[in-house]
């Protein structure tokens, strides 16, 4: 919908917001609660948003980037995701199913990860 906003007609925008979430009918209060939040975010995006991926490197935002790419570049390379995917496969196995093992999964996994990988 925002790539349609942003850069075909406004129409087409709300017609497909239509057809999603209003059943064809455009003056849908959820669609046109929608559409107008969407077109905010664009224009808020285009006035002031970054133009280029250089604007990451400007002002005090090189320290963050560079921050966010070491930390998602060790946590791949520490096996984080393999073990953040398998572990519920791990807990089936070990009689732990549903709701109870993606809930111990969540709590052990996430404090392991930071301490493992940072």
């Amino acid at each position: 919908m925002r790539l349609i906003s942003g850069t075909y007609s406004e129409d087409d925008a709300l017609q497909v917001l239509a057809d999603l979430h209003g059943g064809g009918n455009p003056l849908d209060e959820l669609v046109v609660l929608e559409y107008e939040e969407i077109k905010q975010q664009v224009y808020f995006e285009r006035t002031e948003g970054a133009k280029s991926y250089v604007d990451l490197l400007i002002g005090g935002n090189p320290r963050r980037v560079m921050l966010g790419m070491s930390l998602q570049m060790w946590s791949q390379l520490c096996g984080m995701n393999i073990m953040m995917y398998y572990i519920v496969y791990v807990f089936e196995g070990a009689g732990l199913t549903g709701r109870r093992s993606n809930l111990i999964a969540d709590v052990r996994l996430s404090p392991m990860s930071r301490f493992i990988c940072c």
